[in-house]
Parts: structure tokens; sequence; C-alpha cells
């Protein structure tokens, strides 16, 4: 927006005083003579392509905008979903440490009978302390996250339970598809924008290489109160600086403008969203997998080793085992909400 502004604007009048002193009199010109001067430079682009560029700029600003206030709540988001992630991370692993302690317990007494080794008793003592060691890292890690979420939001999160994201799709992929193929998309909107604005501001360079010049108007009195009014216009003359610098940066912003432009609404563009909503079809499909069918089936796993551990009909290996599995699986399942 600043930009805007800057480009809008037109250049200051300025204004000039002197005073002429005689050096070598003759006449009536051996009489002082003060002289002012008012000046407005001007350039080419002043006459309808400054207001253009300046239009397009404060368009670009107000497009830019969104997308930063965009950018920023789904940055908020993110920081949610990751704290809701640590929450359930530490839930589940205080469930499996709870867990680990009473078969500990139970194998230990078994092994003191001697019906069990005691290779077998430190195997769920180690996994308590090792879950323990492991909520420890989850709960750091919770504190910074909930740092960065209050520092995003300023909303504090401490002593509160959080609910489960959204994390289903806004839009059908037929719809967005479409709206790619169409050119309707906003990220097409606004590369297309952004080359106006390139193309525009390149022309506008082009035409700054001509020379600004600059209207005057004089008046000059002298000593004896004569006056004089005088009208005149200077001019730089072009000889070193052309606006080269300025013409070769407007050129390659241009150039990389129409590249990203064309990009997005080129198949391979297509193609590429395509598969970044495949892929995230397919966590989705997988996350569902997981808590529909992987989870509820190891836990009735775990459930059925740990009956027939308590009826002396299984092993403390069986009941381990199925265990880390759970745990394990619980665990990747919330590490797909990352990939999200």
């Amino acid at each position: 927006l600043s930009e805007s502004i800057e480009t809008r604007q037109k250049l200051n009048p300025q204004l000039g005083a002197g005073v002429g002193l005689p050096v070598n009199p003759a006449g009536d010109a051996d009489k002082d003579q003060l002289s002012l001067t008012l000046s407005q430079p001007l350039r080419l682009s002043d006459f309808g392509r400054r207001e253009a560029v300046a239009r397009l700029l404060s368009k670009a600003a107000d497009t830019e905008q969104k997308l930063s206030v965009l950018e920023f709540t789904q940055s908020i988001y993110l920081s949610y979903a990751k704290l809701w992630i640590l929450q359930e991370q530490k839930r589940f692993l205080g469930e499996q440490r709870d867990r680990a302690r009473r078969i500990s317990e139970k194998v230990n007494t078994a092994a003191s009978r001697g019906a069990l080794s005691k290779g077998e008793g430190g195997l769920f003592s180690a996994e308590y302390k090792k879950l323990s060691a492991q909520l420890l890292g989850v709960e750091a890690d919770s504190a910074r996250e909930r740092a960065n979420l209050l520092r995003l939001s300023t909303f504090s999160t401490s002593g509160g339970s959080l609910k489960s994201p959204e994390k289903s799709l806004k839009i059908s992929k037929d719809t967005l598809l479409q709206g790619l193929s169409e050119g309707e998309l906003p990220i097409q909107s606004r590369y297309a924008l952004l080359t106006k604005v390139a193309s525009e501001r390149e022309r506008l360079a082009r035409r700054d290489a001509f020379p600004a010049f600059s209207p005057q108007l004089s008046y000059q009195r002298t000593e004896d109160g004569g006056s004089f009014v005088g009208v005149g216009i200077q001019f730089e003359l072009p000889v070193f600086n052309r606006n080269q610098g300025e013409i070769l940066r407007r050129e390659g912003e241009s150039s990389a403008a129409r590249a990203k432009s064309a990009y997005s609404r080129s198949d391979a563009f297509r193609e590429e969203v395509s598969l970044y909503l495949q892929g995230l079809e397919a966590l989705l499909r997988q996350g569902e997998t997981f808590e529909k069918d992987v989870l509820p089936s190891l836990f009735g796993a775990l459930r059925s080793y740990e009956e027939q551990f308590s009826t002396v009909t299984g092993t403390v290996l069986s009941v381990w085992q199925a265990r880390r599995e759970l745990s394990n699986a619980q665990l990747e399942s919330l590490e797909l909400w990352n990939r999200f």
C-alpha cells in the first residue's frame, strides 16, 4: 500500500531564490537584483501511467492482506492441531503406563512365587519407566506448543481440554479441479493480478527512462524598483542514467510473474493439485482405517491376552507384544494429523 502511495505522488515543486551583485557595473547595471524561481518537476509517467500502476498496487495490497490473514489463521489452526495431538498422545501414554503398571504388579507377584522368570517381570517394569520418560517429553513439547499458540492467538489454553479439530475437506475434489480448469481459483486470480502489476511497473520504468522536465516561473526585481517576470523550462540530459537498473529489475519481476501465472493455468499445475488431493484423501482414509478398524482390533486383542494371562492360559510376552503394537498404532494414528 505504501508503494501505491509513493507511486501515485508527484515530485514536490521547487522554490529557488538568489541575489545578483554587480561585478563589472556598466550604466544602470550596477544595481543589485533579487530573483525567485518556482518550478515543478514532471515525468512523462505522471500523465496517467503512474496512477494506473498505483491503482493496481492498491488492489494487490488488498489481495496480499487477505492472503496474510489466511496464512495467519492457518498457523493458529496448525498450532492448535499440534497441541491437540500432544494432548491425545499424553492421554494414550498415560493409559498405557497405567496398564503397564497394573500388569507389572501381577507379573512381579507371579515372579515372586516362581511362576514367571525375573526377565519377564522386568519387561513391564522397564516399559512403565519408558512410558514415564515419554510422557515427560510430551509434556515438554506440549508446554512449548502452548507458548507458541499463546503467542499467535493471545489466548491461554492452560488447564483446559482441547476438542478435536476439524479435519474434513471443505471442498470436493471435482469442484476444486473444475475451478482450476476455469481459472477461478484465488491463487490463479492472485497470480494474474501480480502479473498485471509487474507488467505495468515495467512499462512505468521504461516511461521513466525519458528525462524529467521542470516548467519554471521566475520573478526578478532590481534595486531601483524594476521587476521582471519570466517563464522557462529545465530538463535532464539522459547522458548517464536512463533508468537502466530499474528497467532490468522490473523486467525480471514481470518475467517471473508471467511464468507463475502461466503455470497456475497449465495442465501441470492441475495435475499437481490433483496429486496433492489424492494424497490427502488417502491420508484421510488411512486415518479412518486406524480409528475404525486397527485400534479397536488391537484393543480387543490386548483385552483377550490380558484375560488369558489372568487365567494363567496366556503368556506375559503375548500381553507385552499386544500392548506394544497398540501403543505404536495409537501414536501412528495421531502422527497422521501432522501430515494432513
